[in-house]
């Protein structure tokens, strides 16, 4: 299993595909939003590559957890981060969610769950156009 912990689903125009790598106007709670749409993308890739793999790609957003953010960041991110911090679950809440997940294996190639909720991998936030642009960017930036 390829357990990514994401937030599956939503708008795929978040993504800057002329600056994957946030190179320019760095933003955290967009690179945040953009980093889920592109693991929705990678995990669409995985499946099509792999159609007949025992390997199953879960993308899970566990919600929101309270864990170390370490980090150097400007006065802005840093009172962004203060806030994720006093809103965030005990790691233990996101540990169980994520543990479930790994214990029973969906038999589907691609799932995706919101906390609990499950998210439908078709349609345009899983589209597979853009997961074959990715695809070919991404080995792009590996070479």
């Amino acid at each position: 299993m390829i357990l990514d912990l994401a937030g599956p689903g939503g708008d795929l125009s978040r993504i800057r595909w002329d600056d994957l790598q946030f190179s320019r106007a760095y933003d955290p709670d967009e690179v945040m939003g953009q980093c889920g749409k592109l693991s929705d993308l990678h995990g669409v890739a995985f499946a099509r590559r792999h159609p007949g793999t025992r390997v199953r790609y879960v993308l899970l957003h566990p919600g929101l957890t309270a864990t170390g953010f370490t980090g150097e960041y400007d006065a802005a991110s840093a009172d962004l981060v203060a806030r994720m911090r006093e809103r965030g679950q005990p790691v233990e809440a996101a540990l169980t969610r994520i543990l479930r997940h790994l214990d029973n294996p969906p038999s589907a190639p691609l799932t995706a769950f919101m906390q609990d909720d499950p998210v439908d991998v078709h349609g345009e936030p899983f589209d597979t156009a853009a997961a074959d642009r990715l695809s070919e960017l991404t080995s792009k930036l590996l070479r």
